[in-house]
């Protein structure tokens, strides 16, 4: 053979090696639940609850509550801002999962009875002062943004298990109420309070 053909063939076998540890590499990392449930809470926490919901099983990620197109989307990616999931473990069989997680957040409940409070200051200065409906609304938004920041609300961290099945080859994770209830502490237990 002459020397140009083997420097092509050599060429061509090294472009083929490398698009398989490509494609390997790409593979590997979706075939690992720890992967999922990392991606779908760096994606929650980034806000991007469009790219959280590929990481999750079919039609669950709905009970994280998250409409897509609510008006007040930016005020709910303040929720996830301080999310933060540390796998612990990972118990894998063949098409399902589990993986556990230590799982920390602000304390949302905590949040919500400040903001209720701050709501009720508000609501008696407007009857008093005759303040206005936007400034008393400004304010409010302004003051919950504010509860999100700084050290004033203290974080709480729970360890769950998170259950993953595989679904066209990817992990998928299983959203369920605990894992809900794990990424905004204190939330839902604190709204049942007004259900009741």
């Amino acid at each position: 053979m002459k020397k140009t053909t083997k420097m092509i063939i050599s060429a061509i076998a090294i472009l083929l090696v490398i698009i398989a540890v490509v494609i390997l590499i790409s593979n590997i990392s979706a075939k690992k639940p720890s992967k999922a449930v990392e991606n779908f809470a760096k994606e929650l926490a980034k806000g991007n609850f469009t790219k959280a919901k590929e990481y999750t099983a079919d039609d669950t990620f709905a009970t994280l509550g998250i409409e897509l197109d609510s008006e007040e989307i930016d005020m709910i990616k303040l929720y996830y801002k301080n999310l933060d999931v540390k796998v612990t473990k990972v118990n894998k069989a063949k098409d399902t999962a589990v993986v556990t997680v230590e799982i920390t957040n602000k304390d949302l409940g905590k949040i919500l009875s400040n903001y209720m409070k701050k709501a009720q200051e508000l609501a008696l200065q407007k009857v008093t002062n005759k303040s206005s409906v936007d400034s008393m609304e400004k304010e409010l938004e302004e003051y919950f943004k504010s509860l999100f920041e700084g050290e004033t609300i203290e974080t709480i961290s729970t360890t769950i298990d998170v259950v993953l099945t595989k679904q066209e080859g990817k992990w998928k994770v299983v959203v369920d109420d605990i894992l809900r209830d794990s990424l905004l502490p204190g939330l839902y237990s604190a709204t049942n309070i007004f259900v009741a």
